[in-house]
């Protein structure tokens, strides 16, 4: 079967038909999702930055065990008959080991504070449509509609 000129044509007058109808909807909508695919990509952002640095301070601590190890270890083989927890070197790493737990602890927070944000503002949105839906159904009234006299 072959398709004829006209059959383009009006094959291009539907889809400007098309076009125009739903590219009101469009426009309204574009500026409304795009702000809100931006704030979700700020939270991932936020959300990812934390994770590193939480797998960065945990590197950290494994190497400041590793450090008070090989320390200890220095000591024995140096045949030192005790090692002092009041060592300054051990006191300092384990200071440092101690800040780096709490940073960790202070990371979790952030994220699971995003999180919570980001929850209850999608809450928020979805009740305040289903509020505009609720509205809606209950409001039977036929609409007036009113005509231009001239």
């Amino acid at each position: 079967m072959a398709f004829g000129f006209g059959d383009v044509i009006m094959d291009k007058i539907e889809l400007k038909d098309t076009f125009s109808k739903y590219g009101k909807i469009f426009k309204k909508n574009i500026f409304k999702y795009s702000k809100q695919a931006k704030e979700n990509i700020n939270d991932w952002g936020k959300i990812g930055q934390d994770k590193i640095s939480i797998k960065i301070l945990e590197s950290k601590i494994e190497k400041r065990i590793q450090d008070i190890g090989k320390y200890v270890l220095g000591q024995i083989e140096k045949k030192e008959k005790s090692v002092l927890l009041s060592d300054k070197k051990l006191v300092v790493l384990v200071k440092e080991i101690d800040d780096f737990k709490k940073q960790i602890l202070n990371k979790q927070k952030d994220i699971d504070n995003i999180k919570n944000e980001t929850k209850t503002s999608k809450t928020k949105k979805v009740n305040k449509v289903l509020k505009n839906k609720k509205v809606n159904k209950t409001s039977n009234k036929p609409k007036k509609t009113v005509k231009n006299k001239k």
